[in-house]
């Protein structure tokens, strides 16, 4: 979560981390390896604990509120009145995370992500002409409200935007002109936000005969999404092509790339597959959302036996684990959550994976490369003369690895 106050002054970033330590959500070594992450990359020091597992962006939010001596409140099931909306235009609310809730003539109540944020609360105070009473709430709670009390229907915006990129498409007569026609990026947008919102792990763009079918992969199963009409097709394909650094002109042969995005106020890693059919080119996002790493192991839905085994098993100083499962099961999930589970700035930790699907800070990560010859029998050869503590190996595909 984005934490505007920390750069004016250092005080607020040491109070977050004693918060935190205070309340039992991180420990002392846990922040002192994000602020050793700090200095290298000089980002937000709650940013970067989210970013390494070691919490999650609601207990940010509580440590934040609890500085600022102000309430939570629970976005779920609030209702506001038009005329409190109206208070705020849709964009400054989501440029600075913030959300009307009630007024009267003299007062707002607002939520936001950041309580401390006081810049934001004097503009707020300036442009309503009252005064402000600051309520705390996570930053995907707060965008997902806006998404829900501006947005409207979601099923019905989303039939919307299909309309308006299928007449964008019809008005240009190249391909490359209705690729950045605005339509067709919210569109996409629209897919990918979707996706996140259900917790799909893949986005399926399924061309047919006279349409094309998008489907998401929700706990393992396929589930039936929108479906866009052929005339389209071109242009979402390169869309997704071009954001994802893939050659459209190339139809042909099958094609591989990535983006690091932030959707619904996530940074989300998306890996794109292209692969050529006979009815065009079938896309397949997979979405990879670093937020699910901040989780821990305790609340991946496992028995408190298995979870007590997991814990024995991944603190010892040798062994192996195994984790197995089909497509969008939870392995990355479950191996990531481990890795901040034991990372600590007394070990080294290495990945050797086919691709990287998180990047993650301190942990030193290596991608098998197959054109230069990086094999992961290769890759963990080395790995082993690095002195490393914990290794990771993405998967065993031939018998000098397993062995």
């Amino acid at each position: 979560m984005s934490d505007s106050s920390e750069g004016k002054s250092c005080r607020p970033r040491a109070l977050l981390g004693e918060s935190l330590i205070a309340r039992s959500a991180i420990t002392e070594a846990q922040l002192a390896l994000a602020l050793k992450e700090q200095e290298r990359t000089g980002g937000h020091v709650g940013e970067i604990l989210v970013a390494l597992g070691f919490t999650t962006q609601e207990e940010i939010t509580r440590s934040l509120a609890s500085q600022a001596g102000v309430c939570e409140v629970d976005l779920a099931e609030v209702e506001i009145a038009p005329e409190v909306l109206g208070l705020l235009k849709e964009s400054f609310c989501r440029e600075r995370q913030v959300l009307p809730l009630e007024a009267d003539a003299r007062r707002v109540r607002l939520a936001m992500a950041n309580s401390l944020d006081v810049l934001t609360v004097d503009e707020v105070s300036r442009i309503t002409g009252r005064s402000v009473e600051i309520l705390a709430a996570s930053e995907p709670g707060i965008l997902e409200a806006l998404d829900r009390v501006f947005g409207g229907d979601l099923q019905s915006s989303l039939e919307q935007l299909i309309e308006e990129a299928a007449q964008a498409v019809a008005q240009t007569e190249e391909i490359g002109q209705a690729v950045g026609e605005r339509p067709v990026v919210r569109l996409v947008e629209a897919l990918l936000r979707e996706g996140v919102g259900v917790g799909a792990t893949d986005l399926h763009i399924e061309p047919e005969e006279r349409l094309v079918r998008c489907r998401y992969r929700v706990d393992g199963s396929l589930v039936q999404g929108p479906t866009l009409p052929k005339a389209i097709q071109s242009a979402v394909v390169a869309r997704i092509k071009i954001i994802s650094g893939l050659d459209i002109s190339e139809t042909r042969l099958p094609q591989d790339g990535k983006v690091v995005t932030k959707v619904r106020a996530r940074h989300i890693n998306l890996r794109v597959s292209t692969l050529p059919t006979v009815h065009g080119e079938n896309i397949v996002l997979r979405i990879l959302d670093r937020s699910k790493l901040a989780i821990g192991l305790e609340r991946l839905g496992f028995s408190e036996q298995t979870l007590t085994g997991l814990l024995d098993a991944i603190h010892r100083p040798s062994g192996i684990i195994l984790v197995t499962g089909p497509t969008g099961s939870g392995k990355t999930t479950t191996l990531y959550a481990a890795l901040a589970e034991i990372n600590t700035l007394e070990q080294k930790i290495a990945t050797l994976e086919d691709p990287v699907e998180y990047e993650l800070p301190v942990i030193r990560q290596a991608q098998v490369n197959l054109q230069t010859g990086l094999t992961f029998g290769l890759g963990l050869r080395a790995l082993l003369r690095q002195d490393p503590d914990v290794i990771l190996v993405g998967e065993m595909r031939d018998r000098e690895t397993a062995e």
